[in-house]
Parts: C-alpha cells; structure tokens; sequence
C-alpha cells in the first residue's frame, strides 16, 4: 500500500544516554537489561530509558531484580514469553535502513498517527481499494441489499431520507455495528416511518449516526444501513421479520463500520485518539533517523475484541458475517478482512483464532480441508461459550442474535439442528447437547418469551448466563445416537427431542463417580422421584464392566403429559442439568414401562 503523504514527519531525535546511543535494535537476539535502580538513575536523562521506566512502574516490578526488555519481531516484551509492553517500527521509504537485510524483521510504520480527518479516512479508502483489487473479500455485484437503507446526501445537500428498496435493486452499502446505549434511542417507528421517508436533518441524529454518515460519504458510498432506523421498532414494527435478514445484510454490505469504543449512540467514534509517547531512535554515526519505539498499541485483542461493543451479543454474528470491516477505537482504527488485519500503524496482523471470523466467507477457513472434526467442534463450542456471556438488550433475542452464524455452521457440519444443536445422526448431537452453566454463574434464569417457537430447555439459548461444555475425549466414547432423535422444526413449527430416559440414584456428594452441575440449583427440591437421566455417550474403557464405566448424562424432569393418537398420553419432560456418573447409580436395565419421552 501506499502510505506515502498518511503520516505525520517523524518526531525530533530522542535523548539518549551513551549505552542507548549504542543499541543495535537489528541484531537478531536484541534484548536490553535493566536494573530499577539504573532505570531510576537515568530515565530523567535517557528518553528510551524514561519508556522502559514508564513501563517498569505500570508493572510494578520494584522489587524485581533484573529486567529484560526482548525483541520478538517488531515488539518490545518484558523476559521473553511475557505480553508485549513496546512497539518498534522502521520508517517507510527510508534507504539507510530499507538496504539492510537485517531490518526486515521489523516493521514498517509510524508510532504517531495522523491527527487529519482527510489522511485518515485517506488510508480508510486505501485499505477498501487494495482489497478490492488484490483479494476476494468484497460482496459480489448483485448481492442483494436491505429491505430499508438511508440515502445520505451530500455535504452541500445534507438532508438523509430513509429509502425502502424494491425487488431486483443491487447497490453498495455500508452497515454500521454499534451499541445503542442505555440513553435514549433515535429510532424509526410506525409513527415516524413516513417522516423518516421524506428527510432526517442531520443535525438531529447522535454522534455516532453523524460520524457514520461522515465516513460513508468519505468513502464514496451512497447508502448507510442503521438498524435503529431501518428497522421500524416498537408496535406495529418488523423487527421478527427483519432479524431474520440479518446474515444477507451483513454479509452483503460493502463494508461494515464498527463503533468498537462506542458506548451509545450519541458517544461518537471519530474523536481524537488517545496520544502515546514514542521515541525516534538514531545510531550512533547515522544521519538519518528511521526507528522508532513507542508503547505497545497494535492491540486488536484489547481494541477490539475486548471493547465495549465486543459486550453486545448481536456483535458475534455482525463480525462473522461481515466480509470487511473498520474498527474505530480510542487508540486507532482497524481494518480486518479475508487477509488479516491491517492497524492504522501499518501493521499487518496475523492471527488463525482471530481470522476465523474475520474470513469474508465465514466459516470457509474452516472448511479448506486443514480443520479436523474435532477442531471444528471445539471452535464452534468456543463460539457459543462466547456469544452466551454476552449482552443484549432484550433477552429473548438470544436465539434470534446468532441465526445467521448458526445457519452456516450447521451448513457447514453438513447436519441439521438449532437452537445450539448440531444433529448430523453420529456424535453431534449427543456431545452438542452436554453444555452446563458456567462456573462463575451461580444459576441459569428461564427466558420468558411470547416469540415462537418456543426456546426448548435442552437449548441453552432457554437462559440467561453463560455455559461451557463437558469436554469428552475425542475418540473414547460411544455415543448413544439410538437412544436420541432430534425433530428439526416439523409438525406445528416445534422443534423438540424424544429420548429413551432411565431411572437413576440420585446422590448430594459431588464426586468422581457422580458429577452434576444443576441448570437452576435451587429448582432441585429434595423430592428428586420425577427426576430421570439420559444417557447420551459412556466411556469406553477395556475390561471394565458397565457399571464402573463413565456415563454422560442428561438429568431431566417430568412436566406435564401431551394427548397424542386416540387416548395415549405422551410424556413431557424438561432439562435441569448435566453430568456424568458412573453406570451402578444408572437402572440400566431400563424395567419401567414408559421409557421413550420428549424432551421440550
């Protein structure tokens, strides 16, 4: 890319003591050793003493006897396996270093970013043409567009309407990802919709609206989508009807905007970022300057995936599913597509976890063939651990927040299911349905919902509160797919299990041979007759009998009895945990005369 004319010119040459004067930052095993008392002595003298200084107190490493600063590519870390606490960069251009091959393992950049509007959304624009024309990420040109996007104007005609598309209309868009705050919404409504058609002052909308269209028409794109407003909220809205459109809106946007530091709609995102001190260092003998070190800042984990929107549960799916996308935050701006990430440092980021969702074709990295089954299962139990722990705004969304993302993993597993739950007629099923509170969370709390279909308990997109998952070994269980069928939204839209149940003893000691972890604890009442378990896989252990053999569980409870053909009555049980025990607390001889139940 051409960054040339982006960056502000490299800042005067730093103070430096003799034995900085003398680092060579381009030796292959750069590493500086530090005592307290020495950094003490000379940070007020030495500005690359006074960062690493800054550092050690941030640290608090007082009582630390020495302290080694290691290169590890274009990072500073303290000792050689600890996080990163300095950044260090070359200077684009600059032919006294650009001739050493010994420089290539640092990177090029600048430590200072651009304080211009129209530089920063100068590499905004850049980073959008470069991969246009050297990837695969942009949507394709008939992909199809929302039932609603905001026609933004002009600067000279700055007025914005609301347009309703119509079928067979293919354009660019842009979408934007932000958290819509505890304070009072801007919104489309019944009421306004007709208002909202004929024009939106833009001196009306918050910040963070303002600063999208802002960008928007920086970036030579027409239309914005927004969700508060094109989507009519509250009575008489769409909202059921436009959430299920969610995955073609974000997957077929131009690009997606972020609000990443954005905490409402009227906090904004294109405001100063936060100055970091940095150091242009010079060797001894050169003439030039063309290194420098500032603290670390090329921080997308901490940016991003730990910002304040990352908190909102339709966040998960918004990222998955967009093909690119700009991450504004209070340090920097991101850019993050099929080919990794790109900081407004000019750092380019590789990371396999992260670009897992930042892949323009979610999940296609993976299905290229280099992810087993077993790495599949576990990134997409990491998915739902994940998206469970995050907010909304109306609980009942839980399902609804993540059905585009579930859509294509199911797609992907080449299985049927919902809900959380995969059914591909092997194991699936069974180890998909052995997920468990979480251990921070004292309890679960049931989800009341008047949206259908209902949310079933085996689901726990039922509650509220994070989970995690039993973690059977890969290869050491048999499962018991003959004892569990899934009925994937079929007669009357209800999605539910039948299950062969057991009678079990029901013990209170937590222990090897009995584990359970209760949904809600305090529903588990002393009487425990209407409680059964599931078994849904056991162990396999050579030479042992099945009463000493490992079984996941399923607990489950009776709820009521459902008329079914002629006068039968069908039982209805729902979850109320999960576990393992071993078999002689299990009737695995399965006497009792109704055993066969559905589970909702």
């Amino acid at each position: 890319m051409d960054s040339e004319g982006l960056f502000p010119e490299p800042s005067n040459r730093a103070r430096l003591c003799t034995r900085c004067r003398k680092l060579d930052f381009f030796v292959p095993d750069f590493l500086v050793e530090d005592t307290w008392a020495d950094l003490k002595e000379t940070h007020n003298v030495c500005d690359f003493c006074a960062l690493r200084w800054q550092v050690c107190i941030e640290q608090n490493l007082k009582n630390t006897q020495k302290i080694t600063f290691v290169a590890i590519n274009s990072m500073l870390h303290l000792n050689e396996h600890a996080d990163p606490v300095m950044s260090i960069c070359r200077a684009p251009g600059d032919q006294v270093f650009e001739s050493k091959q010994e420089s290539k393992r640092i990177k090029i950049g600048f430590p200072n970013l651009t304080a211009s509007c129209s530089q920063h959304m100068g590499l905004m624009r850049q980073w959008l043409e470069y991969c246009d024309t050297r990837h695969h990420c942009k949507p394709q040109a008939n992909s199809s567009v929302p039932t609603r996007v905001i026609d933004i104007g002009t600067e000279h005609e700055p007025t914005v309407r609301l347009c309703e598309t119509k079928p067979g209309d293919s354009f660019r868009y842009i979408a934007l990802s932000h958290c819509w705050g505890t304070e009072q919404h801007f919104l489309t409504t019944a009421c306004n919709l007709e208002e909202h058609k004929r024009g939106i002052p833009i001196q009306t909308l918050p910040r963070t609206f303002q600063h999208a269209i802002q960008t928007t028409r920086q970036l030579g794109i027409q239309y914005l989508w927004i969700d508060s407003i094109c989507i009519i909220q509250g009575d008489h809205g769409d909202f059921d009807k436009e959430a299920e459109k969610m995955e073609l809106v974000f997957s077929s946007a131009y690009c997606v905007l972020a609000a990443s530091s954005a905490r409402s709609q009227q906090d904004g995102f294109l405001n100063p970022r936060k100055a970091r001190k940095a150091v242009n260092l010079v060797k001894e003998g050169d003439a030039r300057g063309g290194v420098y070190v500032s603290l670390f800042s090329d921080d997308f984990k901490e940016h991003v995936v730990n910002s304040p929107l990352s908190e909102r549960g339709w966040v998960l799916q918004e990222r998955a599913l967009a093909r690119r996308t700009i991450y504004f935050t209070e340090w920097q701006t991101y850019w993050e597509c099929g080919d990794g990430i790109r900081c407004e440092t000019l750092t380019l980021m590789n990371n396999n976890l992260i670009s897992f969702l930042g892949d323009p074709n979610f999940p296609s990295k993976l299905s290229d063939g280099t992810s087993d089954r077993g790495e599949k299962i576990r990134f997409y139990e990491g998915l739902y651990k994940q998206y469970s722990r995050l907010t909304l705004s109306r609980d009942s969304d839980r399902p609804i927040a993540i059905a585009g993302l579930e859509k294509r993993l199911i797609h992907d597993l080449k299985s049927s299911g919902g809900f959380g739950v995969f059914d591909d007629e092997r194991s699936l099923l069974p180890r998909s349905l052995l997920w468990q509170r979480g251990d921070e969370f004292p309890t679960l709390k049931k989800i009341e919902s008047q949206v259908l279909p209902r949310v079933p308990t085996w689901s726990w997109m039922a509650y509220k509160g994070g989970v995690d998952y039993l973690d059977p070994p890969f290869g050491e269980v048999a499962w018991n797919i003959s004892e569990i069928r899934g009925n994937w939204f079929g007669k009357g839209n209800r999605t539910e299990l039948s299950a062969k149940t057991r009678l079990f003893r029901m013990t209170t000691t937590t222990t090897q041979d009995f584990d359970i972890t209760w949904d809600i604890p305090k529903d588990i009442k002393p009487d425990v007759v209407r409680l059964k378990c599931i078994v849904v896989g056991v162990k396999m252990q050579r030479g042992v009998s099945a009463e000493t053999k490992t079984h996941y569980v399923l607990i489950v409870r009776l709820r009521e009895y459902s008329a079914g053909l002629a006068t039968e009555e069908t039982e209805i049980y729902e979850r109320v945990g999960v576990g393992k025990m071993l078999g002689l607390y299990i009737d695995l001889d399965n006497s009792q005369p109704r055993d066969w139940v559905k589970i909702r």
